[in-house]
């Protein structure tokens, strides 16, 4: 069997999602998503979503198999303004809310910053839903109120509390440690 050829991201120093073997421990995941957190933050650029951080985010997260709005199996874009995953569609709907209101990234097409990787893997489809539920809220009309005001802000206020930390530990050492 030919060896497989290095990605250019490996090359940059990430490893591909080729070289992660397709059932990893959640502690070899977190660990390998530490790696890719601390080279993109320290690159100080926006670079595509790291693999295994991406495997967090699709595999480990609850809710994240469908999409946040319409229930679609296996979405392919983001709001890190929300940390959720969404659907094609879904996505178009909240390009139009504006950028103040929800930032759309395509998982696999566009480039990351660190902050909005680390919005993404302490969000989560099932979090949101369940603070939209505790405020009587669906997720399709609620974008424009003061409760998802309320989740933007301080979603964002913990991602720069865990930013801050030397090295991503995973959701739980990370929100023991922003606490």
């Amino acid at each position: 069997m030919a060896p497989r050829a290095r990605s250019p991201s490996f090359q940059q120093g990430h490893i591909s999602s080729f070289d992660l073997p397709p059932v990893i421990s959640e502690d070899a995941l977190v660990e390998e998503a530490a790696k890719e957190l601390n080279i993109l933050k320290e690159s100080n650029t926006e670079k595509l979503f790291p693999p295994a951080c991406l495997m967090m985010v699709r595999r480990t997260i609850a809710g994240n198999g469908k999409c946040l709005d319409c229930g679609c199996h296996a979405p392919d874009w983001a709001t890190p303004t929300y940390g959720a995953l969404l659907c094609i569609n879904c996505s178009g709907r909240h390009r139009g809310f504006g950028v103040q209101t929800s930032f759309v990234r395509s998982l696999t097409m566009d480039t990351w910053t660190h902050s909005q990787v680390l919005a993404m893997m302490e969000g989560g489809n099932e979090q949101f839903e369940n603070f939209l539920k505790r405020h009587s809220m669906r997720p399709e009309a609620c974008y424009k109120t003061k409760a998802a005001k309320f989740y933007r802000v301080n979603l964002r206020r913990h991602v720069d509390k865990v930013g801050e930390l030397e090295t991503y530990e995973g959701r739980d050492a990370s929100r023991r440690a922003a606490a």
